[in-house]
């Protein structure tokens, strides 16, 4: 065999090293590129949040529904000064990736919706001070006609410069939302929709953080696993 048979043939040989690794990581593994590079991101084993490990802050229910759902919302009074939602410890890791089902339930108060609107917000490194949550979130928003988003706590009502991805979102509906973490950037996809790209922050660590306003709010089969890169 010539020079050229065996590079040919070495080439088929790595093409199909590549392409036989690719399949048996199948959905756990994604393509990142740096520069002009490609690297392979794997996850580990996914780890699974009870519906027990969430915390509400400010004027906030937070009841279990099941082992894996937890509902918060609002506690009756809807204060309009106030905050509503549930936290839970993140990994305190710099790369990951979270899962959830999210449903939205509302307007609570049909009849104060177009002053207060309604909705949710994740923050995947989020968290909490005197009752006060802060982060960089993805907000779920009906009466904006899509996705926004929203640092906490400055931008929450705060219409005029929050990025809007416009997307079918509606309450009643099961969503799912798929969040990668890498450093100081977070890629969200809600129903397999555009991703949207948010910086997060440089600090590893933080909680994962739920906001709502005039809606309950439930949330379910929460995974997390971490994020492996070579």
């Amino acid at each position: 065999m010539d020079a050229r048979g065996v590079t040919a043939g070495f080439l088929i040989m790595v093409a199909a090293g590549v392409v036989g690794d690719w399949s048996v990581r199948g959905a756990d593994s994604v393509a990142v590129t740096a520069g002009r590079h490609a690297r392979v991101a794997t996850f580990s084993s996914p780890t699974t949040v009870p519906a027990t490990r969430w915390a509400p802050y400010g004027v906030t229910d937070a009841a279990e529904d099941s082992t894996s759902t937890v509902v918060i919302e609002p506690d009756g009074r809807l204060l309009t000064d106030q905050w509503f939602g549930a936290t839970s410890k993140g990994p305190s890791i710099c790369d990951f990736r979270v899962d959830f089902d999210a449903r939205l339930v509302g307007p609570q108060h049909v009849e104060d919706a177009a002053a207060l609107g309604y909705g949710y917000a994740f923050a995947p490194r989020g968290k909490v001070k005197n009752d006060v949550p802060a982060g960089d979130s993805l907000q779920y928003d009906p009466p904006f006609g899509g996705l926004r988003t929203v640092e906490l706590p400055s931008e929450a009502n705060d219409p005029g410069h929050n990025v809007h991805v416009p997307q079918d979102v509606q309450a009643g509906r099961l969503s799912h939302w798929t969040v990668v973490v890498e450093g100081a950037t977070a890629a969200v996809q809600v129903d397999g929709g555009p991703s949207v790209q948010m910086d997060v922050g440089a600090d590893c660590g933080g909680d994962l953080l739920f906001r709502v306003w005039n809606a309950k709010l439930e949330v379910s089969n929460v995974v997390i696993k971490k994020l492996h890169r070579f």
